[in-house]
C-alpha cells in the first residue's frame, strides 16, 4: 500500500513538473501568437484597404470609360 502511494505521488510529482513546463512554454507561446494575431490583423487590414482602394479606383476608371463612350456617341450624333 505504501509502495503504491509513493508511486502515486511520484507520477503526480511528474504530472505536475510537465504542467509547469507546458504552462510556461504556453506562456512564451501565448505572446507570440499575439502577437501574431495583431501582425495578420494588420496585414488583413492593410489588404482590405488595398482591395477597398483599388475596387474605388475601378469604379472610377469604368464611370471615365462609359463618360468617354458617351462623348464619343454624342460627338457621332452631331
Amino acid at each position: 500500500m505504501d509502495d503504491c502511494m509513493s508511486s502515486a505521488k511520484s507520477i503526480q510529482d511528474t504530472n505536475n513538473i510537465m504542467w509547469t513546463l507546458c504552462s510556461k512554454v504556453m506562456k512564451i507561446y501565448h505572446t507570440d501568437i499575439i502577437f501574431l494575431i495583431f501582425y495578420l490583423n494588420s496585414f488583413i487590414t492593410t489588404f482590405l484597404a488595398n482591395s477597398f482602394i483599388h475596387s474605388r479606383m475601378l469604379q472610377q476608371r469604368r464611370k471615365i470609360i462609359m463618360l468617354n463612350r458617351f462623348i464619343a456617341n454624342f460627338q457621332m450624333r452631331n
